[in-house]
């Protein structure tokens, strides 16, 4: 009678037991999927990925240009593309970088439909090209620092209706050549791309 009922105790403890390790086990599943997806970029995610902004920028990728000898730091995910004819510029060169979900879009008045793009333009020195501050057409116009150039940035006041303009602008000059950094956003993507932005022209470094 007695190992009966012990055996009775053993397997409700057994059952008890059950529910636990069912919610241990489910926890330890959900916390893999988030350390496996932290840093790739999901369409419809944030740039950032769950990453802290004071770090996201380490993760990033350096792309190096060996032409216009200097290097600059991008999302992981997004695409560059060197030498492309960009927007019918002059630039000597241009290379794009592309966020995976950019769209241009075909909506009449509204340029970009979706995601981001930064396009690098390498000019000779001296040259007159981009944005000047005469204009009354921006929002904001500041001086940043990039490195240890003096840069100034220019953001469109009406993003939806920039046509053929780039709704932002970051220009600057180095040694050999003038460095524009033109970045393009649909505006439901303002405030979290000019963030970005200003990041990515930030890690701009001559080699």
């Amino acid at each position: 009678m007695n190992k009966e009922k012990s055996r009775s105790l053993s397997g409700r403890k057994e059952l008890k037991s059950f529910p636990s390790l069912f919610v241990i086990f489910t926890f330890a599943l959900v916390l893999g999927m988030i350390i496996l997806f932290s840093g790739q970029n999901v369409p419809g995610f944030s740039i950032y990925q769950g990453v802290g902004k004071s770090d996201y920028v380490s993760r990033w990728k350096i792309y190096s240009n060996l032409t216009d000898n200097y290097s600059i730091k991008y999302p992981v995910k997004w695409q560059v593309s060197e030498g492309r004819d960009y927007q019918g510029s002059s630039a000597q060169n241009s290379t794009l970088i592309l966020s995976p979900d950019f769209n241009w879009g075909s909506t009449p008045g509204k340029k970009i439909e979706k995601g981001y793009l930064v396009a690098i333009k390498v000019f000779p020195p001296g040259t007159l090209s981009g944005y000047s501050a005469d204009l009354a057409t921006f929002s904001d116009i500041k001086d940043i620092k990039i490195g240890k150039f003096k840069a100034q940035e220019y953001i469109l006041k009406n993003i939806d209706e920039s046509g053929n303009l780039p709704p932002g602008e970051i220009k600057f000059e180095t040694k050999n050549n003038l460095i524009i950094i033109d970045g393009w956003f649909s505006s439901q993507n303002k405030t979290e791309f000019l963030d970005i932005f200003e990041k990515i022209a930030q890690t701009f470094k001559v080699r």
